[in-house]
């Protein structure tokens, strides 16, 4: 009888929504990324990023062009913009170019090139920079984080794209993005090696408050290096954060960071030219959009990639081109909170990449279509199965019993 059936699944047994049905849409509702996120940063991500219809490199262009006369790319220029970062190349011109087109193809280079790129780079500073079997050599002291050694490298042999921008800060904060960086444990590269020997591929687990402290802790070390601190007060604050961030789990971490906004220990923070950290001085409370996957990762190929999301809920890996502009501004904004514009904006990126966000209908026809599916066979077998509220009893060909609880599945789906 009509208005006396599931609304979903078509149950007759029940006037209203069954509780399995019930179930699946809260499901569906809590797996949404960034629900509380508000309709005018998607639309005004969307108009950045050029509508419904504009290709990858097109979307790279509008958020480069969006970032780049903000404080979120001023703190990567150097003093002239006319500059070239790099004094001395290990490479003559023609060398050089054909180094180039090896990386661009990808086809490994040969050993005189190691050679020549363990003799390194010199800076317009004086900083000496070295990469040694896939690592960055600071002034002779090794970087232990992970970095994407090809897009490094073409980036510092680009003439035109690398003029006027403090190359050694951009890539240092980008080491600090995608990768837990510990101070008391083995280097990383020692503990992946043994997950992987015993097939354990672990992601890494981070948040915005993790890229805050570590890329600003990267970078003061630098500064402290060149003898000069970015910072007005004597006291190390970063190595300090660090300290007691390192070795931490995941879930520690994340509780560690409530706890510093809750007790006030962020307004603390001396004053920095990093613009990220005057967003964390100025934060009250600790906001975290849920559900929203971490933008940045390293893919097997060693490539810089964005998480995004599709239209069907599944997380895409975009390349991220290496543009100086681009990546300031990208630092920028994911060592920044959530509760922030520039956090905001980061994860309406995501969401608004592929294609505008639309709140699509929760009970949508095909999920409609499938509780209905679902309920035809519980039909067919009255005497097999017993439904209890989200739980299922279901009764083998052999007499064994097995119990169904709904769940999230593939791509969020109950």
């Amino acid at each position: 009888m009509i208005g006396e059936a599931c609304g979903i699944c078509q149950n007759e047994d029940i006037e209203t929504n069954c509780s399995i049905c019930i179930r699946c849409v809260e499901l569906t509702e809590e797996s949404k990324w960034a629900s509380s996120l508000p309709v005018e940063v998607h639309q005004r991500m969307s108009d950045v990023l050029g509508g419904p219809a504009r290709s990858l490199r097109k979307r790279w262009q509008n958020l480069e062009r969006f970032m780049a006369h903000t404080p979120d790319v001023d703190w990567a220029r150097l003093d002239d913009r006319e500059q070239d970062p790099v004094r001395h190349s290990p490479f003559p011109e023609e060398e050089e170019r054909i180094f180039v087109e090896k990386l661009v193809n990808r086809s490994g280079y040969s050993g005189y090139e190691k050679e020549r790129l363990e003799e390194g780079f010199v800076m317009s500073d004086g900083t000496h920079l070295a990469f040694i079997d896939g690592r960055m050599s600071i002034d002779g002291r090794s970087h232990e984080a992970r970095i994407p050694t090809e897009q490094y490298l073409l980036l510092l042999t680009n003439p035109e794209q690398r003029k006027g921008w403090d190359l050694l800060k951009i890539f240092l904060a980008v080491s600090g993005l995608y990768q837990t960086i510990d101070l008391h444990g083995r280097p990383q590269r020692y503990i992946h090696r043994f997950h992987r020997l015993f097939g354990q591929i672990q992601r890494e687990l981070l948040a915005p408050f993790d890229a805050f402290v570590q890329a600003s802790f990267l970078l003061e070390q630098n500064e402290r290096r060149k003898r000069r601190a970015v910072f007005s007060q004597k006291e190390n604050w970063t190595f300090d954060l660090m300290n007691r961030l390192s070795g931490r789990r995941p879930r520690q971490r994340m509780k560690f960071a409530r706890r510093f906004i809750r007790t006030g220990d962020n307004r603390s923070i001396p004053a920095s030219n990093l613009p990220w950290v005057r967003r964390w001085c100025d934060l009250t409370s600790q906001v975290e959009l849920s559900n929203v996957s971490y933008p940045f990762m390293v893919n097997s190929k060693g490539v810089l990639c964005f998480r995004t999301l599709t239209k069907n809920g599944s997380v895409r890996r975009a390349p991220i081109p290496f543009l100086p502009g681009l990546l300031a501004g990208l630092i920028s904004w994911g060592c920044s909170p959530h509760a922030s514009k520039q956090g905001e904006w980061l994860v309406a990126a995501q969401m608004n990449w592929t294609a505008p966000y639309e709140n699509a209908d929760t009970a949508d026809e095909p999920f409609r279509r499938s509780m209905q599916f679902l309920r035809g066979v519980l039909e067919q077998f009255p005497n097999d199965t017993w439904l209890h509220r989200d739980r299922l009893l279901v009764r083998g060909m052999l007499g064994h019993f097995y119990e169904v609880r709904i769940d999230r599945g593939a791509h969020n789906a109950p």
